[in-house]
């Protein structure tokens, strides 16, 4: 999801940040604020962020099968939602 919107921010000529944390800022600026990307389907990736700093600042892994099939399967929404940007 973080490289989808990425490539999504640098399409519109956006100045990518080099974090996570700045980029989902951006996205929701570029791409959310303007009605253009489903809100629904952009917070999967602002959730996925937390998840992931957990994971990599914990002491220990909270990340069950489940809730990584169920983080699969929003990436996959939000890739189908990013494509419609690339024409």
């Amino acid at each position: 999801m973080f490289l989808a919107a990425k490539a999504l921010l640098i399409k519109k000529g956006c100045n990518v940040g080099k974090t996570h944390v700045g980029l989902i800022k951006q996205f929701s600026l570029k791409y959310v604020k303007e009605d253009i990307f489903d809100y629904n389907i952009y917070k999967f990736l602002a959730e996925t962020q937390s998840i992931r700093e957990e994971a990599d600042y914990s002491d220990i892994d909270t990340i069950t099968g489940s809730v990584a099939l169920n983080k699969i399967n929003q990436a996959e929404l939000f890739l189908i939602e990013s494509k419609k940007f690339l024409d």
